[in-house]
């Protein structure tokens, strides 16, 4: 996606070749080249190669909760150190390591049949209204903190509401659209900013101004639509080996 990206790019007139190999390279976003993009590659990529040894500590620790909760003031204290090492280009990977760290979790949850108890709808409860306690005060320029730590709050007591709710809707169409949109997400991800991000290419074909909610419904459509697409082909291209449910389980008992 990268490289195609790039020879659009460079067709369009928006950056030569060099810039193009440093994309290609995904080292681009940790050596701040100018006129790149797609800094969530080298990022996503970074978390594939931490992933090991954070399962590995993960599965070791008796309190996981607690383990991702502690992401957060480590995700915070090396961004602050960024800023005198004038490093702090690396600010959207740095604040995203909850996330990462909430998506080991919700894993864990997913392959061990995690039962979901009182305990927990409390926990989960609270770290909602201490996302939006800090939202309120953010949005009063009160305090400042990354938008990516208060979406992280809000996202797994969101989704596990929508869960609970999906559980009560006898509509398994729905059930089938969402579950179709989860298994291509990461080619919806990588697709997101190239489709967004060429309003002045697309914007004219739909003859609305900027930010019209009727072109991003259309824009995030497309989005939607291309990264099933590209999913489902890549399904076709590289068959992959699906483990059983006791073989996934074991990956985080």
């Amino acid at each position: 996606m990268v490289g195609l990206y790039s020879l659009w790019l460079i067709w369009r007139g928006r950056i030569g070749w060099r810039t193009a190999l440093w994309s290609l390279s995904t080292l681009h976003y940790w050596f701040h080249i100018p006129d790149t993009f797609n800094w969530y590659v080298p990022a996503i990529l970074a978390f594939y190669l931490l992933a090991p040894f954070y399962v590995r500590l993960f599965r070791r620790c008796s309190r996981k909760e607690w383990l991702t909760a502690a992401m957060v003031p480590l995700s915070y204290g090396l961004y602050r150190l960024s800023i005198p090492l004038h490093l702090n280009y690396t600010e959207d990977f740095l604040c995203r390591i909850p996330a990462f760290a909430l998506g080991i979790l919700m894993g864990s949850y997913l392959l061990t049949g995690q039962v979901l108890t009182r305990r927990h709808t409390i926990a989960w409860g609270a770290v909602s209204l201490l996302g939006a306690a800090v939202t309120v005060l953010r949005l009063m320029n009160r305090l400042y903190l990354s938008p990516c730590y208060l979406i992280a709050a809000q996202l797994v007591p969101f989704t596990l509401l929508a869960a609970k709710v999906l559980e009560l809707v006898p509509l398994r169409r729905i059930h089938g659209f969402l579950r179709l949109l989860g298994t291509s997400s990461l080619e919806i991800y990588l697709l997101n900013v190239i489709i967004t991000r060429e309003f002045a290419v697309l914007s004219p074909y739909l003859d609305y101004g900027p930010r019209h909610a009727f072109y991003y419904l259309v824009i995030y459509s497309i989005n939607l639509l291309l990264g099933i697409l590209l999913h489902r082909g890549l399904e076709r291209i590289l068959p992959r080996r699906r483990l059983t449910g006791q073989e996934t389980a074991a990956t985080v008992s």
